[in-house]
């Protein structure tokens, strides 16, 4: 069987009747048949972090107090 990337099950997804419910971020989305009884997650895992990602992360985690103003970026 041929490996999916993320984009390709969320077409084979919506085109077997499953809407997304839930969205928590680009690369977690939650669907739900349409008769309400399978719930499907799913989660594309990244092995490498762009510079634009690590910056976007040292900036939260600034503002949640857990990197000193003088670390990072």
């Amino acid at each position: 069987m041929k490996k999916l990337t993320f984009d390709e099950i969320i077409e084979y997804l919506k085109d077997n009747d499953f809407r997304r419910v839930s969205l928590e971020g680009p690369n977690k989305q939650t669907y739900l048949n349409s008769d309400h009884n399978i719930t499907i997650t799913i989660e594309e895992h990244k092995e490498i972090l762009s510079k634009e990602d690590e910056n976007i992360i040292k900036k939260r985690l600034k503002e949640l107090g857990y990197l000193s103003e003088d670390e990072g970026i």
